[in-house]
């Protein structure tokens, strides 16, 4: 055999810092039930002892906002150990491992389904855990910037929007662009678009967000900042924060810097009349009035 293809087909040591995190993380995991079908395909759901209400009302401690899915659809009973479920007469039943149930244990691994919604019983320390957060971040991920797609973010906004109006809690919206991010391209090259997109998305993560904010691509140089429980004035505090962190950073693209500046606009919804689509339109209007009046400002 060649050295070449010796070479080749040398093994390599693994020495990956972050696969050996994940690893760590996975152990250290709480038990879950993993979506594995419907809008919200790899989401995460965690169970913590007790007892756990499952359903589409949005005040449940799991909300499933599926059609098949009833407003109070089951109730998860878990000790530390086992998991227990129980149907709460659902319209269109309980199921572990494909056999309907009304009350019955769940051993890790089994699948259950409510309605249509296929879950998936991971117990807490499995390194299973790695592989489906692998699923998710395909699912869910904008592959430039790491931050959540367009899809999962206009789900996740009406998924909220009801939440937050059936508990009467604030949810505010930011809408973000980049100023004259055309000219980064044509006069730097895509690269740099790239590189630019990239760390903005680490600027605000790292810099300015809370745990609870969603943060996704919208669509190029657009994004948008879900805020939880958070009135409109927090929203437009949280903009300038964002603001001042991209107009302040140092932004070196091939030894050469480049000036980036961003525009935002926040709405806050309604208690009542108002829906995702609705506060996505306030929000464009008031970013659009930004970037009209200047750009590099905040609208409200």
């Amino acid at each position: 055999m060649s050295s070449d293809k010796r070479s080749r087909d040398k093994t390599n040591v693994i020495n990956s810092d972050t696969f050996k995190m994940k690893l760590e993380n996975a152990k250290k995991d709480k038990a879950s039930l993993r979506q594995m079908n419907g809008t919200f395909i790899g989401r995460k759901y965690p169970i913590n002892k007790g007892t756990t209400l499952v359903g589409r009302d949005p005040g449940l401690d799991i909300t499933v906002q599926e059609d098949s899915v009833s407003r109070r659809h089951a109730e998860l009973i878990f000790d530390g150990e086992s998991l227990q479920v129980i149907d709460l007469d659902s319209t269109n039943g309980t199921f572990i491992n494909d056999k309907q149930i009304k009350n019955k244990t769940a051993n890790p691994g089994d699948l259950v389904r409510f309605g249509n919604i296929l879950f998936k019983y991971i117990p807490s320390g499995s390194i299973e855990t790695v592989f489906h957060d692998e699923l998710s971040n395909l699912a869910h991920l904008d592959g430039l910037t790491g931050c959540f797609n367009r899809k999962y973010i206009l789900d996740y906004l009406e998924t909220e929007v009801k939440r937050c109006q059936k508990l009467e809690l604030p949810l505010s919206l930011i809408m973000l662009d980049l100023d004259h991010f055309k000219d980064v391209n044509d006069t730097h090259g895509h690269l740099a678009g790239d590189y630019v997109l990239k760390e903005t998305v680490r600027l605000i993560k790292d810099k300015v967000l809370r745990a609870s904010d969603v943060l996704g691509r919208y669509g190029g140089e657009e994004f948008c900042v879900i805020m939880s429980e958070a009135p409109l004035r927090i929203a437009v505090d949280v903009a300038e924060r964002i603001r001042k962190t991209i107009l302040g950073h140092n932004f070196m693209f091939e030894e050469k810097k480049l000036n980036i500046s961003i525009s935002a606009g926040a709405a806050q919804v309604s208690k009542t009349t108002d829906t995702s689509k609705t506060l996505l339109e306030s929000a464009d209007k008031a970013l659009y009035k930004a970037k009209q009046t200047g750009r590099n400002k905040v609208c409200s």
